[in-house]
């Protein structure tokens, strides 16, 4: 799946980014941040549901990709306290395999039938 299907499928008027390229970078919003994974790939927001779609594409996935976007959830949760999250780990080869979660507080599940 690449960018620009990712983006006009969720929502280009949704997407936020504050850095060249498109990405959304927490260390612009934040302070302290000490990880070195920060720019996150597309971040979309609703203001009026306070729901943040954040989406991390890579080739291939791999496990320890999960992690990674795992790191910008964390990130997105100590900015916005009570932002529920859709956590999107999408390959952009030609399995445009895709893996989601739903994220609330503490509340973490896998949508496991979600597909492109």
């Amino acid at each position: 799946m690449d960018r620009y299907t990712i983006i006009s499928t969720v929502g280009s008027e949704k997407i936020t980014s504050n850095i060249e390229g498109g990405e959304f970078s927490y260390k612009k919003v934040l302070t302290n941040v000490t990880t070195k994974h920060f720019k996150l790939d597309i971040r979309f927001f609703d203001e009026s549901k306070h729901v943040a779609v954040l989406v991390e594409t890579k080739k291939r996935q791999k496990d320890f990709d999960k992690e990674q976007l795992f790191t910008y959830v964390a990130l997105e949760q100590r900015w916005n306290k009570d932002t529920k999250i859709i956590a999107i780990l999408a390959d952009t080869s030609a399995s445009n395999k895709i893996r989601v979660w739903k994220i609330f507080r503490d509340n973490c599940e896998e949508l496991t039938e979600e597909n492109v």
